[in-house]
């Protein structure tokens, strides 16, 4: 039976579809998932065919509806959504489904149950969460990858360390234990963002993640455009820390054995609702002066907390 809160504008039929999803929200640090969904969604002008009803899931004084004037310039009210797009690769027999959307405020379980009724009647071959957590590293590192997976065989064969952690979760972690108890194939893939750019979009973690999933279902897919968002991206933040050698002093202690292990898994320094799905790619990246900004914030909160001490 369909759940009334899911509604397909069309039923497409799709080749051997996977399922990709990202929510902006506690479970995605720098908005790094959301920012590689979004990029599959506008690289390959997916079209929209289901989505999740708002209203049993938002609080709209939290989470705002917005208003645009449409091309006739009458008033037009958008609402916080989980939307569902898909695109084919004609040179490959599989089609991708890309979920996108926010964490839910309420009544996760029910919202959960929308999903299981989503991939019964979309049926990939595998689903795919993707999310991003602060961690206590450098820029200048690659980027660490650990997963959730319902198989660890699924884990293994791309070389990502399953992840052991325990505290509070999101959305995320709530479905990946909703497929797991369902058995279905499913694995979270989750990339590790500098603390001190938390509140910078992070192409650099977008790319690996999206970089992963193509070696995990060994689909093709055009990367470049994020490749190269990615590499300015890091020459950005690079010539930021280079100007100020306090920045640059806390950057290198991130590389001391200290710290080395150390990762943060709640997300207390993300904007929640800072959320643009109209990223535009080709776009001029942060400034110098916002990422500098973003770490010397920082760096003043440890002050006044060690001060308290």
């Amino acid at each position: 039976m369909e759940s009334e809160n899911l509604i397909f504008d069309e039923k497409p039929t799709l080749k051997n579809p996977v399922l990709l999803m990202a929510f902006s929200g506690w479970s995605d640090a720098a908005e790094s998932a959301t920012e590689a969904a979004t990029y599959l969604i506008k690289k390959y002008s997916a079209k929209r065919f289901a989505y999740i009803d708002s209203q049993n899931f938002f609080e709209f004084s939290d989470t705002r509806p917005t208003v645009r004037l449409d091309k006739s310039g009458e008033r037009v009210i958008e609402w916080p959504v989980n939307e569902f797009y898909y695109f084919s690769i004609p040179s490959q027999e599989t089609d991708v489904v890309v979920g996108i959307g926010k964490e839910p405020h309420f009544k996760w379980k029910l919202f959960s149950a929308c999903m299981l009724d989503f991939i019964k009647q979309i049926n990939p071959t595998i689903t795919v969460t993707m999310g991003a957590f602060l961690s206590a590293t450098s820029h200048l590192n690659e980027v660490m990858l650990v997963c959730l997976a319902n198989n660890p065989e699924l884990a293994e064969s791309i070389g990502v360390d399953l992840s052991d952690y325990e505290g509070p979760t999101g959305i995320v972690g709530v479905l990946q234990n909703t497929f797991q108890r369902n058995k279905l194939d499913s694995i979270s893939l989750w990339g590790n963002v500098p603390h001190y750019l938390a509140n910078v979009k992070n192409p650099k973690v977008a790319f690996t993640l999206l970089e992963k999933f193509t070696e995990l279902t060994e689909i093709s897919l055009d990367l470049e455009t994020l490749r190269n968002h990615s590499e300015a991206f890091s020459r950005k933040v690079d010539d930021a820390i280079s100007k100020d050698s306090k920045l640059s002093q806390y950057v290198t202690e991130l590389d001391s054995e200290e710290s080395e292990d150390e990762v943060i898994m709640y997300q207390d320094e993300i904007d929640l609702n800072s959320a643009d799905f109209s990223t535009d790619f080709e776009e001029e990246l942060p400034p110098g002066d916002e990422v500098a900004n973003e770490i010397e914030e920082l760096i003043r909160r440890k002050k006044r907390d060690s001060d308290k001490e």
